[in-house]
């Protein structure tokens, strides 16, 4: 059986960011918001939209997450701050490292209420505003256990709002790992064998959301190209409830024990071929040709290839080594997933497909 839930509010249009604040706050009764974003991670004019949708009664406070860290840290940190400020909704804007920590924070509360002062809500809120990189994986009910992350389970805002206007002006950099980011989700939800119609179709408009706007959407700093990477990065967000895909996993696993900062893009545009060579490996010849046929694959190219065609187009680092992962870690993320996946090689084999995934061509070589 397949179970399907969609649980968020989501608000989604151009310069949508103050009227669906004011009306969510007003709509919930809620009057102590906690503004909470990543250290130098948005534009003073993104954080200054924020404020400028607050109603008038809101009495408002703000927490920066620390740059670098520790998860455990930046989760006790922020519940901490929910406490003092008696916040009756966190929202949360930027990053989705701010978002998934605000989310534990909410979850954490609510799941240690009976230590809490009664004149704190125990249960706050949690509105989500995404920058370019969207939202993590969502539309997880919070007492769903099967959906795991570095921060526990994938997050669930009660409202997201999706404003496109946000993010024009972003780097190529963070655009194109955005860009990567949302086409390994989509494909990796689309290629999985879980049963689940609607985020079957979600993954595959994802994706063809991104091929057909890919070469603009990294060199043009449009509305027009900036509403389609969100709206495909949404995509992305949803149809991940259909099950997480070996690149998530391993991506997860390898961001959980890295001891500095990595772009989680660039990792995902990495480890989303070496989920394709596996899964090229294990299927029958008839769910291989079934999946290059919908994706449009031209015919006597293989899908590795194709999607790596693709990939090369994006200015990111091309190896796990220049992402700063080093043959240790790279031995033990395998090893770890190799005992947890009945579709994974053994763990020598899993770390010689990482250690030699590259791309030929990088804006970093």
């Amino acid at each position: 059986m397949t179970l399907i839930t969609y649980l968020s509010r989501v608000h989604f249009a151009d310069g949508v960011l103050e009227v669906a604040l004011s009306s969510e706050l007003e709509l919930n009764q809620l009057s102590r918001p906690l503004l909470v974003t990543e250290q130098s991670a948005v534009s003073n004019e993104f954080s200054e939209r924020v404020v400028a949708g607050l109603p008038f009664w809101c009495k408002f406070s703000s927490y920066e997450i620390p740059v670098n860290l520790n998860l455990k840290l930046a989760i006790s940190a922020l519940r901490q701050h929910v406490r003092e400020a008696s916040a009756d909704v966190v929202i949360a804007f930027g990053t989705s490292f701010t978002l998934s920590i605000a989310d534990a924070s909410c979850r954490a509360l609510n799941t240690h209420s009976q230590e809490f002062n009664a004149s704190v809500s125990a249960d706050p809120k949690l509105f989500a505003i995404p920058g370019v990189d969207g939202v993590p994986t969502m539309s997880m009910s919070r007492n769903d256990t099967t959906r795991k992350t570095r921060f526990g389970i994938g997050i669930q805002p009660t409202t997201v709002i999706i404003d496109p206007t946000l993010i024009m002006g972003e780097s190529v950099e963070r655009t194109s790992a955005a860009i990567a980011d949302t086409l390994a989700r989509c494909l990796s939800a689309h290629l999985s064998d879980g049963y689940n119609p609607p985020a079957d179709g979600i993954a595959l408009e994802g994706v063809n959301r991104i091929l057909r706007n890919l070469d603009k959407l990294v060199s043009e700093d449009s509305l027009e190209m900036r509403r389609e990477l969100m709206a495909a990065s949404l995509n992305g967000t949803l149809a991940m409830q259909k099950e997480t895909g070996i690149s998530h996993d391993l991506c997860e696993i390898l961001l959980r024990d890295s001891p500095r900062p990595v772009n989680k893009g660039a990792l995902m545009r990495l480890l989303i071929l070496v989920e394709v060579e596996l899964l090229e490996r294990s299927w029958t010849h008839k769910r291989y040709k079934e999946a290059c046929n919908a994706l449009g694959v031209p015919d006597g190219t293989s899908l590795r290839d194709w999607l790596s065609a693709i990939m090369e187009k994006l200015p990111l680092p091309d190896s796990l080594s220049k992402l700063g992962f080093d043959a240790h870690q790279i031995a033990g993320a395998s090893e770890e997933f190799a005992t947890s996946k009945t579709i994974a090689p053994s763990a020598e084999q899993l770390g010689h497909m990482l250690q030699r995934v590259k791309l030929r061509r990088s804006a970093y070589a």
